[in-house]
């Protein structure tokens, strides 16, 4: 039918993120026990259901959190957990995976195509524009379909991308209210 569900894409993907499975098992049950109103979820609470000890769902928590995969949000005064950026990278990584695009490393492609070397400030531009949901296969397909021929052009049509928001139309689904 053409539905995700996020349980079933996370459980099949969540290795290419380098997630544990403590992790996992925290991410299902935060998922499982959200709705409208309990989005915000203690690891003494998340202890009861588990055979770990909260100070371990506080340490697997943090590391998520580090590693940039689940953003704590203040909502009315709580704290709520935003699984977001967690399904974005899931779908950048399947992008990438099942494009028909024999990917190289994509700054060493970006050099060869302008015949440049890339700086330090536009290495850390492209990898902003890539956190924000824009997939290395889109940055290649960008360069040949604009034919766009030095980093400033290719920076300006990124910018462009963000601001239409293309890129990013289905990670902006809000993913515990499905």
């Amino acid at each position: 039918m053409g539905l995700i569900n996020k349980k079933s894409l996370l459980i099949l993907n969540y290795a290419k993120l380098n997630i544990n499975e403590n992790q996992l098992t925290i991410l299902l049950l935060i998922i499982e026990l959200s709705n409208e109103d309990a989005k915000s979820f203690t690891p003494t609470q998340l202890a009861n259901y588990m055979s770990i000890s909260k100070e371990q769902i506080e340490s697997e928590m943090s590391e998520l959190i580090t590693s940039k995969l689940v953003i704590v949000e203040v909502k009315n005064k709580k704290s709520v957990i935003n699984l977001i950026p967690l399904f974005t990278k899931i779908l950048i990584k399947l992008d990438e995976q099942n494009s028909k695009i024999d990917f190289e490393d994509i700054f060493n492609f970006i050099e060869k195509t302008f015949d440049i070397t890339l700086s330090e400030q536009d290495i850390n531009n492209l990898e902003l524009f890539i956190s924000k949901g824009i997939s290395k296969q889109k940055i290649r397909l960008l360069i040949h379909e604009k034919t766009i021929n030095n980093i400033e052009e290719l920076i300006k049509e990124l910018n462009n991308l963000v601001k239409k928001n293309q890129p990013l139309k289905i990670t902006k689904y809000n993913w515990l209210n499905d």
